[in-house]
């Protein structure tokens, strides 16, 4: 017998599903209107309409029986080259008859919609809630490690590498990683004393990223929200939506990559 954990856990993904279907598809809508292409029926889910009703514009915007994806029919989009509807092919109106840029900004524009939808909830998640930031501070020192054979310990805080202002954990992590076997000068404040400290980061072999990265033997201490106006909250909302999508990208490619080896295959 099913649990009702189930059925709570499909309903909770489709609610969450729903709108992100609506804008991705609100994004194709607009574009397609801003172009003069018609737009015939707006749909969320698949298969036989439960209920919807026609516009002004003569869309019909519908909700199907199948709730997982939508679509935007428009005119012309999936026409066939036939004599019967060569004067469809003629019409303004028509996905066919839009130029390529049109037609390239129309198909760009539903998942851009999502980055836009994505962007507005980051920061306004920010805005309202605050803002989880990990500060330079070492909370775990390893044994053996560059960090602690240098004197590094718990509670210092990291304010500069080479000269670069540090403003979070993320950024001693960055440079760390970018400098395996290269002397890094650390400015250090501990106990309201500044001093500083020379650390060779060891050599780490990275097999998800199949690179070379570095490291010191530290972890970070635990996170601190930190409350945002509106504009640091915008700004942190673009910066974090970018990161999410150049990590998104990064994952796409290493699985499309994906090599299997000879020895798996019988």
């Amino acid at each position: 017998m099913i649990e009702s954990g189930f059925f709570a856990s499909l309903i909770g993904f489709f609610i969450v599903l729903t709108p992100l279907i609506f804008f991705h598809e609100l994004g194709h809508y607009f574009a397609a209107k801003k172009s003069g292409v018609s737009v015939e029926a707006f749909s969320i889910g698949f298969g036989p309409e439960i209920f919807g009703y026609t516009d002004k514009n003569n869309t019909r915007w519908k909700f199907s029986i199948i709730p997982l994806g939508g679509y935007v029919k428009m005119k012309g989009e999936l026409i066939n080259f036939t004599k019967e509807n060569n004067n469809n092919l003629l019409e303004k109106d028509t996905f066919l008859q839009a130029n390529l840029f049109s037609r390239f900004l129309i198909v760009l524009s539903g998942p851009l919609a999502n980055l836009i939808l994505g962007l507005l909830l980051i920061t306004s998640l920010y805005y309202f809630n605050g803002r989880y930031v990990s500060p330079p501070i070492i909370n775990e020192v390893l044994d053996t490690k560059p960090a602690k054979m240098a004197g590094i310990i718990s509670g210092d805080k990291v304010i500069s590498i080479n000269n670069e202002k540090i403003k979070n954990f993320s950024d001693i992590k960055k440079i760390v990683e970018k400098n395996p076997k290269n002397n890094l000068f650390f400015e250090i404040l501990r106990n309201e004393n500044v001093f500083y400290i020379n650390i060779v980061p060891d050599e780490f072999y990275e097999k998800n990223s199949k690179k070379i990265l570095g490291r010191i033997g530290v972890t970070a201490a635990p996170s601190e929200l930190i409350t945002l106006s509106f504009l640091p909250a915008l700004k942190f909302g673009v910066l974090d939506s970018m990161n999410m999508t150049l990590e998104w990208l990064k994952g796409l490619k290493a699985l499309l990559s994906f090599e299997v080896e000879k020895k798996a295959i019988n």
